[in-house]
C-alpha cells in the first residue's frame, strides 16, 4: 500500500589502483511528503572524484521543492535550489523559484510534464565577485513504464540568467 513517503537513496563508491589511484563516491537522496493536494520534495546530491590523490571533482546540492496540484493536468510548483560544484568557477549558485506545470501526457504507459517560471539567483564566483538577478526556470520531465518494476525517466532542467545558462539532463533506467 503507497504511503505518503515516497523516496529513494543512491550510494556508490569505486576504487581503481595501477599506473594510478582512482576513487569515485557518489550519494543521492530523493524524498516526497504528499498529501491531499500538496508534495514537498526533498533532494541531496554529493559527488566526490580524485586521482592520484588530487581532487577532480567535486559537487554538492540540495534542493527543496513544494508542488500544489491544482486540477488532473496542472499544478504550480516552486523551487529552493542551493548548488556548490568546487571545480566550476563558482564557490555556490542558490536559487529560488515558482512557475505552472503542464501534464501533457498522462499514461499509462508514457508521462510528460512540461514547466516554466521565474525566480532569482545569487552566485558568487572564486574570484568572489558576486551576481544575482532575475532568472527564468524551464522543466521537463519524459517517462516511459517499462514494467510495474522498471521505468525509463528522461528529465531536463533550464535555469538562466543575463550572467549565465545552467543546463543540466539526466536520464535514467530504475
Amino acid at each position: 500500500e503507497k504511503g505518503p513517503f515516497t523516496g529513494s537513496t543512491e550510494l556508490g563508491y569505486v576504487a581503481t589502483s595501477g599506473n594510478t589511484d582512482n576513487s569515485t563516491l557518489n550519494f543521492k537522496f530523493d524524498g516526497t511528503y504528499s498529501y491531499a493536494r500538496m508534495a514537498h520534495q526533498f533532494i541531496a546530491n554529493a559527488f566526490l572524484s580524485t586521482e592520484s590523490g588530487n581532487t577532480t571533482g567535486e559537487r554538492y546540492l540540495a534542493a527543496y521543492r513544494p508542488k500544489w496540484t491544482i486540477d488532473e493536468r496542472q499544478y504550480a510548483w516552486g523551487l529552493l535550489r542551493y548548488s556548490d560544484d568546487r571545480l566550476s568557477g563558482y564557490k555556490y549558485q542558490a536559487s529560488g523559484t515558482a512557475g505552472y506545470g503542464y501534464k501533457f501526457i498522462t499514461g499509462p504507459k508514457h508521462l510528460l510534464d512540461g514547466e516554466i517560471g521565474a525566480g532569482y539567483r545569487k552566485d558568487e564566483l572564486s574570484t568572489g565577485e558576486d551576481n544575482s538577478g532575475a532568472v527564468a526556470q524551464a522543466n521537463g520531465l519524459y517517462k516511459y513504464v517499462i514494467t510495474d518494476k522498471s521505468d525509463f525517466v528522461q528529465n531536463v532542467f533550464v535555469i538562466s540568467g543575463s550572467d549565465n545558462t545552467e543546463v543540466a539532463s539526466f536520464t535514467g533506467l530504475k
